[in-house]
């Protein structure tokens, strides 16, 4: 009984320690012109992976560059870039 315990003990500490220190945000917005996703994934205490995309859905010709600034909880992201033929 107490062998029985002790691996059922020892398989939940495992299960919960590798629950946790993963965390994943996912943030979207849309405007009239634009529509935007943005992710962040937490792996550890000191290690963030982000991927952005942003799109012009507006009606005309796209500008043929952007400002942007991505502010979370987590972490804060700007700078500025050309968009691609498709937007």
């Amino acid at each position: 009984m107490r062998y029985k315990s002790l691996v059922w003990l020892v398989l939940a500490v495992i299960t919960l320690s590798a629950c946790t220190g993963q965390r994943t945000l996912h943030y979207t917005g849309e405007s009239e012109n634009w529509e935007v996703t943005y992710r962040i994934n937490q792996t550890s205490s000191d290690t963030l992976n982000r991927s952005a995309s942003i799109q012009y859905i507006g009606e005309g010709e796209p500008p043929e560059t952007i400002d942007y600034h991505f502010i979370s909880q987590m972490s804060e992201s700007s700078g500025g870039t050309s968009l691609s033929d498709q937007g």
